[in-house]
């Protein structure tokens, strides 16, 4: 899955850029894009991807473009929490949700590999 810009047209003006989460797929042997969720309005690629991590689309380990699937934790009670900054200025404490394979490595105890992996804008 990946961040796809459009555009929406209406008459002669143009609207966008919206961002979508879209998913490759085989039909009749062609691929397709079939539009997983959509994110809306975004200054750039990068922003887009950042907002899609955080509402759990994607897996929260950039680069990483599997669905968002586990939420990390020690018990179901007390979820591992990322700092996120916010384009505005503020700060927002988001659950760390990952595909399954992040999830396995995390639960095998090697969550510095996960941590490693974080842009400086999801590190606490």
């Amino acid at each position: 899955m990946y961040v796809r810009k459009n555009y929406v047209r209406r008459g002669e003006k143009t609207y966008g850029p919206y961002w979508t989460v879209v998913q490759s797929i085989r039909v009749n042997g062609e691929p397709r894009q079939k539009v997983v969720a959509n994110i809306g309005l975004a200054d750039n690629y990068y922003e887009a991807d950042r907002i899609a991590r955080m509402k759990a689309i994607l897996c929260c380990i950039p680069g990483c473009g599997e669905a968002a699937a586990v939420e990390f934790g020690e018990g179901e009670k007390t979820p591992l929490l990322c700092t996120v900054r916010l384009p505005q200025g503020g700060v927002r404490k988001v659950p760390f949700i990952g595909c399954f394979e992040h999830a396995r490595v995390y639960m095998r105890g090697e969550i510095e590999k996960i941590e490693n992996g974080l842009p400086a804008l999801l590190r606490e």
